[in-house]
């Protein structure tokens, strides 16, 4: 029986110098990467700590109708805050000052509810209006604005609006919300 050997070429593969040494440099790097985290994981680590009290702050509107003596007036009910009469003929207007205060301990920002008027000077088909506007609208603690109150006639041309009286509610809130 014959034997058949089959013949290899053997091919030798050679690496070159050049790929062996960026292979032994990017080991290289590696480890001095891995040297240089397990370095910088053993580094030092301080705190500071601050403390302090909170409160909640202090919301007091008060009014006035002379500008300095300010006193609360909390509710329709209770309102000592009396402004001067209005005394208005044809066409005319008629002004009132009175004072808002901010009396507490945190910035206010104001709005002026639209003034109310009753009675027969504010009913009718010619009837009388008043708006209020505040000079500020926000206000720090311990400010205080003046809001000034109009009454406007129409163009009466008749009798029958003679000594017709109403009466004026203005309401002025404050809220601490000053977010635009």
């Amino acid at each position: 029986m014959d034997t058949i050997t089959p013949e290899y070429e053997t091919i030798e593969i050679e690496t070159s110098g050049r790929r062996r040494k960026i292979t032994k440099f990017a080991l290289a790097g590696v480890a001095v990467l891995g040297v240089g985290a397990a370095l910088t994981s053993a580094a030092w680590t301080d705190n500071v700590w601050f403390g302090g009290d909170a409160a909640s702050g202090v919301a007091d509107l008060q009014g006035s109708v002379d500008g300095t003596n300010f006193e609360d007036g909390d509710d329709v009910g209770g309102l000592d805050l009396e402004m001067g009469t209005f005394r208005v003929a044809p066409t005319q207007t008629a002004t009132d000052t009175v004072w808002v205060l901010n009396n507490g301990d945190v910035p206010m920002r104001l709005s002026v509810v639209e003034p109310v008027g009753t009675g027969g000077l504010f009913n009718g088909p010619q009837m009388a209006t008043v708006s209020a506007t505040a000079a500020i609208t926000e206000l720090a603690a311990g400010q205080s604005t003046a809001i000034t109150v109009t009454v406007t006639a129409p163009d009466w041309d008749e009798d029958d609006y003679e000594a017709l009286a109403g009466r004026i509610v203005l309401h002025v809130e404050g809220t601490t919300d000053l977010t635009p």
